[in-house]
Parts: C-alpha cells; structure tokens; sequence
C-alpha cells in the first residue's frame, strides 16, 4: 500500500453493489495516492443497504478479501413512505434505566421531542450519596441500524501480507493510466486468437481530440491497451488494423471484477426521520438542478497526439460536394486516391520527399481509425466540418 507516488495505481475503481450485482459503477483517477469522485445512485434502486468497495487494478492478483469495503444505506424518498417505517425500533425512547453499581440510576428528560438547538435538561435520580465524579454522554441516533462499518485504518490492518501469499502476477498495476483489456475474436470461430504481426489492434476514443493507442498482443488471445490523459465519458472505438482485418474483432472487456454476493445486515430506518429525509431529498433535487452541467463539465486533458496539423479545412469555407471524392481533387492538394492491386488507397503528400506515400496511410475519421480507404471515398462530405 505504500511507495512513491510515481509508483502508485492512477485508476481506483468503486463500486455500489446490491448482492453480487453493481448498480454503479466508476473509475476514479488518483494522484500522488489520493483521489475525489463522484456518482449519481439510479432513481430506481429501491432503499436499502449496498456495499460501497473500491480497489485497484493490482489487487485483483488477490481477491475480494483485499478490497476495501463499506457498507452504506440509501433511502429513496421517490418510493411509497411505507419503506420508511420501522416495526422494531421505537418512536422515541425518552427514559433508560442504567446499574451503577449496586444502585438503580433513572436518566430523563424534561419534554419529549426538542425543537433544532433547543436547550434541555436531563433529570437523574437514584445517584448514591458517596459519588464524587459522573460522565454523561449524549450521541445522536442513527438514521439506519446494524451496520458496523470498519474505518480505513481497520481495514488496512486487515489485509493480509501480499509477500507471504505470492501469486503469479497477472493484472499490471496502472502506473501511467487507464489499461483497457480485450480479446481479437476470429470471426470463423468465434473463438480468441493470436495474431501478432498479422493484425495490429488499434483503439481510439472518439471525438474531435486524437486519442489513438495501439495493443499489446498475447498468445492467450488477450489485448491490453496502455492509455495516457483520459477522463470523463467516451465512446469507444477498435480496429484490427490488417489487410485481412475484415475476419477479426476486438471485444472490450470489463475492467470491474466478478464479485460473489456477500450477507449484509437488513435495512431498518427510525419513522421518526422521515420528515427530515423528504425535506433533504428536495434540497438534493434542487442543488442537481440547479448545479447538474457543472458537475458534468469535466475540464479535458490535451489530446494524446498534441502534434501542430500541417493542414486543417474548414469546408464551410468553400464550395459543397456531395462526393468525398470531389472534395479532395478540389480543395485538398496534399492527398489522393490511388488504385493499388485493385484497392483504393489514400496517399499522403510527403513534402520533405516531394512525393506520395505508396503503402496504407492511417486515416481517422472523428477519432475512430479506418482501414478501408472507400469509407471515406464514398462518405458524404456535408457530414464532414473539417
């Protein structure tokens, strides 16, 4: 758990579990061993208490023991009020009976219900005449019961020695950024396959921002894609870059482990919370209206690729085609379309040589890598912005 900050898993991941199955899931960045997030709990999940875990990439070598785990209740006011009531926990306890020593200590209150920062008095009677010193201590009462949650200092006490339990490492910490995990998936057979040196599997995060990375091959059929400079939510997009592209896939895998569903206490609420829970869920509602674009307006980091274009247009500026075709013999000097053994290929203008590249040229279109040049022969540039 401990090591320089250069040496520490950038991505944790958190998730709220109901049994065995994650209602939310998010993958947090950490720097320097520390790390701030946030998630919206679904307005359908029913109230009740979920397991709040978090780990990271490298204690996936282990297993669930090792995560860090917590249980939290949550409360749907959206729900009928029924959920809210509580059979076995009284209204209100206004008087308790404590044993000091041989005697019989009455602890009471002067009125029932306080109003907020009201003062009180509390009556006690019973006390032996030979007492000298008395401590009395007020808490509040939870709004949910039965739960012993474990702070992080007692959790970390729990893990076990990682040095006495050595297990072949097969999940690289995330030292740098995101690893992305997958599988090339022959089409024929439906089945994983390696194909190092015959397919390159490519991944790119599509946007207006090139964000391209290239994967790591291995003989079990599994891809890893080591990622840089990524945040927020995108869409991905992969490519098995290779002539004979057309007969393979890459399928993404889940990065989340496979958790096995865990007894957790039961759910019970004091009825006497309810007001005050209806009245926070409208202060909720309203902060989330009020405030929603600015908790989703992440701030992006620089493109992967931070590269000066050598040539950028914007095709408002000139005259509209309805053929890609067109629009590159007109207006595009630096590229063109040739025929090489009955394939349309895009060459690239090299200055430097003065002349056209001859082999496959990468061609993105909206950040996702395409490795057939008559997509964008035959796309409609009214499409196109730039």
């Amino acid at each position: 758990m401990e090591g320089k900050p250069s040496d520490l898993s950038k991505i944790t991941y958190i998730e709220m579990l109901e049994g065995a199955n994650a209602v939310n899931q998010i993958k947090l960045e950490v720097r320097e061993g520390t790390g701030n997030g946030w998630f919206v709990i679904p307005e359908t999940v029913v109230t009740g208490n979920y397991r709040l875990l978090a780990y990271t990439r490298n204690m996936l070598n282990e297993d669930e023991s090792v995560f860090f785990e917590k249980v939290i209740s949550v409360i749907n006011t959206f729900r009928v009020a029924m959920e809210l009531q509580s059979a076995d926990i009284p209204d209100v306890e206004i008087f308790r009976d404590e044993q000091l020593r041989e005697n019989k200590v009455l602890l009471q209150t002067d009125t029932e219900v306080y109003k907020e920062r009201a003062n009180g008095q509390l009556l006690l009677s019973g006390l032996p005449e030979n007492i000298h010193t008395m401590a009395v201590a007020i808490a509040g009462c939870e709004i949910s019961t039965g739960i012993d949650n474990q702070d992080i200092v007692a959790w970390k006490q729990t893990i076990p020695d990682f040095a006495a339990n050595v297990t072949p490492t097969y999940y690289l910490p995330e030292y740098e950024g995101h690893i992305i995990s997958g599988k090339l998936i022959d089409l024929e057979t439906e089945q994983a396959i390696f194909r190092e040196g015959a397919v390159s599997p490519m991944l790119g995060f599509v946007g207006d921002q090139i964000r391209l990375f290239g994967g790591k091959q291995f003989p079990d059929g599994s891809i890893e894609f080591y990622t840089k400079r990524i945040m927020g939510m995108h869409e991905l997009a992969t490519v098995p870059y290779s002539v004979l592209a057309n007969r393979y896939r890459i399928d993404i895998s889940s990065p989340f482990y496979n958790h096995t569903a865990k007894e957790i206490p039961a759910f019970q609420v004091d009825s006497l919370w309810k007001d005050k829970l209806l009245t926070r869920s409208m202060g909720l509602q309203v902060l989330s209206s009020y405030m929603g674009d600015s908790l989703m307006n992440l701030v992006e980091q620089d493109g992967y690729l931070r590269r000066k274009l050598d040539w950028s247009y914007l095709l408002d500026e000139y005259t509209r085609f309805t053929r890609m075709e067109e629009v590159i013999i007109e207006f595009i000097p630096a590229l063109r379309f040739r025929q090489i053994n009955r394939k349309r290929v895009l060459s690239i203008l090299m200055e430097d040589r003065n002349q056209f590249t001859s082999g496959n040229s990468l061609i993105m279109l909206d950040g996702v890598p395409i490795r057939n040049a008559d997509v964008i022969f035959n796309y409609n540039p009214l499409l196109v912005k730039k």
